[in-house]
């Protein structure tokens, strides 16, 4: 079983855009707004820029970022796994 990559997200429409596509494309994340840990007790990353995804296979800055991963995803799906071959 592989991890879920966990997305940072703000309210801009690109942050909206990304997770529309990872929905559109059945991957499964787990995601986190950054606006919610800068209302928190200890501040935020106030210099982090959304959306950035954190993957086993990298980190996916910006919605073009993402969509490369989207890609690389999509291309992992349709190769037979070694296990087809037994």
């Amino acid at each position: 079983m592989e991890r879920k990559p966990v997305i940072w997200v703000d309210n801009s429409p690109e942050s909206k855009r990304a997770l529309q596509f990872l929905n559109d494309n059945r991957i499964e994340y787990v995601d986190h707004n950054i606006a919610d840990l800068e209302n928190g007790c200890c501040g935020g990353p106030s210099d982090t820029k959304a959306p950035v995804l954190f993957a086993s296979n990298g980190i996916f800055r910006d919605l073009d970022g993402i969509l490369n991963y989207i890609s690389k995803v999509k291309q992992n799906r349709s190769e037979p796994s070694e296990s087809a071959f037994w």
